[in-house]
């Protein structure tokens, strides 16, 4: 178990039977780009998600604050976590 960014994670390791997957239909090609954030060898493509852009602002905003703590104070560490809650969004 982990806390990060106010979150805590867990990971279990099993051990288990995993039967191969079984091939159906053409093969499709996967093509991750900056543009767009997947493109398929048949010419469909799936937008980004810009979820950067819809925090942005609000990330600067507290970026600026962070930078006028005093580094490794109690108040920088609380800034900090407010940082990283916005970046693990």
């Amino acid at each position: 178990m982990s806390l990060r960014a106010g979150k805590w994670y867990v990971s279990i390791l099993t051990r288990g039977e995993v039967e191969p997957p079984v091939p159906v239909g053409p093969a499709v090609g996967i093509d991750v780009g900056v543009a767009r954030f997947a493109t398929m060898s048949d010419g469909s493509y799936i937008a980004p998600l810009a979820s950067f852009r819809k925090h942005e602002q609000r990330l600067a905003k507290y970026q600026r604050r962070m930078a006028r703590k005093v580094k490794g104070s109690s108040n920088w560490k609380k800034a900090k976590a407010r940082i990283q809650r916005i970046h693990a969004r």
